[in-house]
């Protein structure tokens, strides 16, 4: 039987839930807990490309959202999708916060610690994702924009690091996309498989569940 899955997370999760293929349906039951746009930093998100997005203002209920999505689709493992939004300085309203600071790290932490509290309390499992290597373009429209902070493999890294962190191997535990969108630019930078090097349209997804379904497959009961 199909294990039941919800996918949370920004529009990397909308894009995967959207485009997962169609034999994904014999191993997993897979629900959109996604909210587009939609990251968990707060305050106003800023890339050294002067582009600008605030999440407060364009998802200031995304905690809440998480817990009623959970509670609604009881699933047995909960996805979580995170990262686009997370890679850059953050002015809030006690300051900027600059990448990789301790008040930086302490505020996505605090933020994802949360977020992974209002899923557990459904009873879900949570496999949370790693990011991939992103490789985004000067030449993709805006939305979504160039962001290049993206496609700096040492920030992805980073964030990656704090994941593992909150990971406990029992109740959190994080899985891997393809390491291909890292190594093979036939993959990673594929218009094909992501058409703004972040999104993924078919191919990418179906690259993306092929790495990530058999780790869900074994996570622990």
């Amino acid at each position: 039987m199909p294990i039941k899955v919800a996918i949370f997370g920004d529009s990397q999760a909308t894009a995967l839930f959207m485009n997962r293929p169609a034999s994904l349906a014999a191993s997993l039951n897979l629900t959109d807990a996604s909210i587009s746009a939609c990251g968990i930093m707060t305050g106003l998100v800023m890339s050294r490309s002067g582009e600008r997005f605030d999440l407060t203002s364009a998802c200031p209920n995304w905690l809440t959202t998480w817990r009623a999505n959970a509670q609604k689709a009881k699933p047995d493992i909960a996805l979580v999708v995170v990262g686009a939004w997370d890679l850059f300085d953050v002015q809030t309203a006690q300051g900027k916060l600059t990448f990789r600071s301790p008040d930086w790290e302490s505020l996505f932490l605090t933020n994802l610690r949360s977020g992974l509290a209002a899923i557990r309390e459904s009873g879900a499992q949570i496999a949370l994702a790693d990011l991939p290597c992103y490789r985004p373009r000067t030449t993709n429209p805006r939305p979504p924009g160039y962001w290049p902070e993206r496609g700096d493999d040492d920030r992805t890294r980073y964030v990656n690091d704090l994941l593992h962190r909150l990971a406990d191997g029992v109740h959190i535990i994080t899985v891997a996309p393809a390491a291909a969108f890292c190594t093979d630019p036939t993959v990673g930078d594929n218009k094909s498989n992501r058409y703004d090097g972040v999104h993924y349209l078919r191919p990418g997804a179906a690259i993306y569940f092929d790495a990530i379904v058999p780790q869900l497959l074994v996570l622990p009961s």
